[in-house]
């Protein structure tokens, strides 16, 4: 049997108005160093909060010491002007999604007017634009390679707008700047594709995942009764981005077990109607965020079949499902009403 979610860890925040952009003459940039001290800061050499990335409702600084990691003296001058700050880049595809996309509503709504993007990554730059899930949305924003600067080396940078981001994971949106930011990117990679309804349920599955995290271990026994029951089975990580905002938007019934794939909904606007397995009764707020940016309505289910098994190996918690013949009649039953 499902049951409902109760709703989510916390409340999130959503703000009407545009987020702020602030305008430095000069400023100083530091190479990202994980978990040390990096970050962007005023000549003096204190730190632009506006440039900095939080998560959470207490503002936690994200894999950042906010200090200055050297002297003054050391910083380089080899002239670097005229940027928009495009801040972190993860290579995570839903953090991707939360933590560095919302920097770049600016550029979505201006375009670059002649300036340069300056980002801040542990990777370089040949590595992380080319990402498959990198690399559609930079396109579409018409970001190229050659409009990206990565310091490797603490640098002053002059003439810099520096956007807060349209979102902060855990904590807070700005629904409608990032609705745009979502929509922008989306039409820019699905442009010139038909779409196509599909009346058939498609369920999307973590099971073939390498990196794992948070899951069901034998979801694959899930997969097989849906597939019995006459549900699409499709894996996430072996789609394109296209591939999967255009499932969003043309398959009427989405099924699965939370996770990232689900944030690719925010790029459908609307999408089709979302059954999603959760992990216990209630449900991680990060999910809001984007059922607020992506104007989508997601229904969020439970099941006391599934219970934790204890940390993964990599991040996360493992699961198992007690019964997963019943745990997909039910996604079906659901899947089936108002068909």
């Amino acid at each position: 049997m499902l049951k409902q979610c109760t709703g989510f860890w916390h409340e999130c925040a959503a703000y009407d108005e545009d987020p702020q952009v602030i305008h430095m003459q000069e400023a100083i940039c530091t190479e990202f160093r994980l978990a040390s001290k990096w970050g962007f800061f005023n000549p003096e050499g204190t730190l632009v909060p506006e440039a900095t990335d939080r998560c959470g409702l207490n503002n936690t600084f994200m894999f950042q010491v906010p200090e200055m990691p050297c002297e003054i003296s050391e910083v380089k001058d080899e002239g670097l002007s005229d940027f928009i700050y495009g801040g972190r880049v993860v290579l995570h595809y839903g953090h991707f999604l939360i933590e560095s996309l919302p920097r770049l509503w600016l550029i979505a709504r201006t375009g670059l007017n002649g300036r340069k993007v300056l980002f801040q990554s542990g990777h370089a730059l040949s590595l992380w634009y080319n990402m498959p899930f990198v690399a559609p949305c930079m396109h579409a924003l018409g970001i190229k390679l050659s409009d990206i600067v990565q310091p490797s080396s603490p640098q002053i940078v002059r003439d810099i707008l520096i956007p807060r981001p349209c979102m902060q994971q855990d904590a807070w949106v700005y629904p409608q700047v990032a609705k745009e930011l979502y929509g922008i990117v989306s039409k820019g990679i699905i442009k010139g594709t038909e779409i196509i309804p599909n009346e058939k349920p498609v369920y999307l599955s973590k099971s073939r995942y390498k990196r794992r995290g948070t899951g069901i271990t034998n979801e694959h026994e899930i997969e097989d009764a849906l597939a019995r029951l006459g549900v699409d089975i499709l894996y996430p990580e072996e789609l394109s981005l296209k591939d999967q905002i255009v499932l969003f938007m043309s398959r009427r019934v989405i099924l699965g077990a939370l996770g990232s794939a689900f944030h690719t909904a925010v790029f459908a606007q609307p999408s089709g109607r979302q059954i999603i397995l959760a992990h216990n009764h209630s449900v991680n707020p990060n999910y809001l965020l984007f059922d607020l940016a992506g104007g989508n309505k997601p229904e969020y289910y439970y099941s006391d079949d599934i219970v934790i098994l204890g940390q993964t190996a990599d991040i996360g918690y493992a699961m198992e499902c007690r019964n997963p013949q019943r745990v997909a009649e039910g996604m079906m039953s659901l899947a089936m009403e108002n068909s």
